[in-house]
Parts: structure tokens; sequence; C-alpha cells
């Protein structure tokens, strides 16, 4: 049944039950992941989701598709990625839908999802809408994909980090409160999320260079980090605290592990 989606999306699941991993390796040298060295973190999903109707007022929450793109280039086994997160801009986010992306051999690949259906599907890895992006798992969607930051540079990343724990989205805290958590840097209203420490806010979105490792639910990893808010001036805004222009067209970097 479709809701009214004035208002908005975010859930809490049941925890998910996980299997063994293998960090697997690199198909003939190739920056490609060994389809056969990992094993699934889940196959399932984890539904039906608890503090639905609760989440649904925190963020808005659409029965339609997104149209920002998803783009992609390669170059030596590492992808640029830009997501267009615009969601008709600040004023206008609450009245637009998440973009779904997954990771995929070929690129990071848009997911023609609205945000209703990706609440029970396992087929995205990550949803953005302007500076918000939260992974597929937790309590933000029926899947296991998790995160770790880690420390050091993205070069200085060649496999899966030993011992990491791969967090999973924890928004809401504990699942009988159904209370949003929201990032406590600011006062920006923004939810808790894993990846939330990619940006700073001064006068405008800094990128950090925060490195994080990605645990996908096939049991493959990735590295990533955001470079940019802005789809030009990005540097600007790190440096000197200018804005840059078309804002919240996000460029990502990653490579399989």
């Amino acid at each position: 049944m479709k809701r009214d989606r004035r208002f908005a999306l975010l859930l809490v699941l049941p925890a998910v039950a996980c299997a063994p991993v293998d960090g697997g390796d690199d198909a003939a040298g190739t920056g490609q992941p060994d389809a056969g060295g990992q094993q699934a973190i889940c196959t399932m999903p984890n539904t039906p989701l608890p503090c639905e109707d609760q989440n649904i007022l925190q963020l808005s929450l659409h029965d339609f598709v997104s149209s920002g793109a998803v783009d992609n280039s390669e170059s030596g086994g590492v992808f640029t990625s830009t997501i267009d997160a615009r969601a008709g801009g600040m004023s206008e986010a609450p009245q637009n839908p998440f973009v779904y992306a997954k990771f995929t051999e070929t690129g990071l690949v848009k997911v023609e999802l609205d945000d209703e259906t990706a609440l029970g599907s396992m087929d995205w890895d990550l949803m953005a809408r302007r500076f918000v992006v939260l992974l597929n798992g937790g309590d933000i969607g029926p899947s296991c994909v998790g995160a770790a930051p880690v420390a050091g540079g993205f070069d200085d990343l060649v496999a899966p980090p030993d011992g990491a724990g791969y967090g999973v989205e924890d928004t809401f805290g504990e699942p009988d409160a159904c209370a949003l958590q929201t990032d406590t840097r600011y006062t920006l209203g923004d939810p808790r999320a894993l990846l939330m420490d990619w940006w700073t806010y001064d006068t405008c979105v800094a990128t950090s260079g925060q490195v994080f490792a990605l645990r996908l639910a096939d049991g493959r990893f990735v590295k990533l980090v955001i470079d940019a808010y802005y789809g030009s001036g990005q540097e600007a805004c790190n440096t000197g605290g200018t804005a840059g222009t078309n804002a919240a067209v996000l460029t990502l970097r990653w490579a399989w592990l």
C-alpha cells in the first residue's frame, strides 16, 4: 500500500545473521574481486522492519523514483562515480526521494527504486540525498552492508583491514524507543550515519578525506572516499570556506579490495 509521502523515511530492523567472511583474492590481478572467494553475509531481506511509521515521519519518503543520475569513470581499477543528489535543492529536498545505487564490476550503478520499494530491497548498497549518505543495513534497509573508518589515505588501503568492526546503520538507537538519533556535530537535523564523517560544516560543506572500508552483503569489500560535495569549487570550500557551485553532485572514489 502506498502511503502519504509528505514526511519521511527510515527503519529499524532485527539483527542480521552473519556468515564467516573470506576477504577473497584479486581476480587475475584485474582489480576486480574474485566472486568465488567470499561468503555472503546475508542473502534474504531482513523484514518486516520495526519503527517504520516513526521513521516515515523523520526523513521524506516518497513513492516515485529520483531523477538523479549516477555516472562513472575508471582508471587502473579505481572508479570515480558521481551521484546527482541535489533533490531539487536544500529547501525542496523533503519533497524529493533518495537516489539508490549499487557497487558493480562496471561501476556504481543507479538502482531505479522509489523510497517505499527500497525498504524491502537488497538490490541497493547506498542511498544519497544532499549530504546524507546511508547504507543498506541496520536501521536503514533490509540488507547488511557495513562500514568501518580506516586510518590513512585511499592508496594506503590495499586489502580489507584486519580486525575492522563493520558497523551497520544505527540511526534509531534502541528499537523499542524508535527515536531518531541525529548527527550531534551540528544542528542541521541530519540523521546519525556510518559515513557522516565524510564531511564537515562551517560556512560550507567541506570534505574530510576520511576513507571507509565497506563490506557488502555478498561478502565483497570496497574502499571508499567521498571527494566532493560540490560539482565544482570543492577545494575553495575546503581551504577557504567559500561554497562551491552545483551543490550535492557528489563525487565518490572507490575500488574493490
